[in-house]
Formats: structure tokens, sequence, C-alpha cells
């Protein structure tokens, strides 16, 4: 749990990196995935219709990558990758 996290609650926007929005019958296996690869959530939002959504701390690009990997695309209600500014998976340059 990253620090500042509470149990239960909803973490501040500062404290979020990334989240996986799933399908209500995959779930479970995803959880059991990301626990596998060494991850666990921060916060499981119940609240949209469009089914449960499971949120992470910050983590660097490789660890997200890890994650990324370690979450079925069929498990997923929506499929895109948001990452601030900057493309997925890219180190961002200052010319």
């Amino acid at each position: 749990m990253s620090a500042g996290a509470v149990p239960g609650r909803r973490p501040p926007d500062e404290l979020v990196g990334v989240r996986f929005r799933t399908r209500p019958e995959n779930l479970q296996q995803a959880l059991a995935s990301f626990a596998a690869a060494g991850f666990e959530p921060i916060f499981i939002d119940y609240t949209s219709e469009l089914g449960p959504s499971i949120w992470f701390g910050k983590t660097s690009e490789e660890a997200l990558a890890r994650l990324i990997s370690a979450f079925r695309q069929e498990w997923s209600a929506i499929h895109a990758i948001l990452v601030g500014d900057r493309l997925p998976f890219t180190t961002r340059h200052e010319d």
C-alpha cells in the first residue's frame, strides 16, 4: 500500500499512478494475477456501471510495464493507456 493510502478510502490523486477497469466477473482473476506479479492495489472503486476500477500507486516505468503485463486484455472493460502528457513507455526528452 502506498504511503498515505488508507484501506477502503479513495486515495488522493497525487498517489494514483495507474487504474485498470475490469469486468466484474474478472475482478478476482485480475487481483490474483497482480498479486502473483508482486503488486497490491491501493484502492478498488466499485461505483461505476462499467465495472470495478483497480487503482495502483505511482511506480517506475519498468514496474508499470510488469503491472500492465499482469493484466489480460480480455479482463478489461475499457481499452486505453494514458500516461500523463506523453506516449506510454517513452522517456520524455527536453531539447
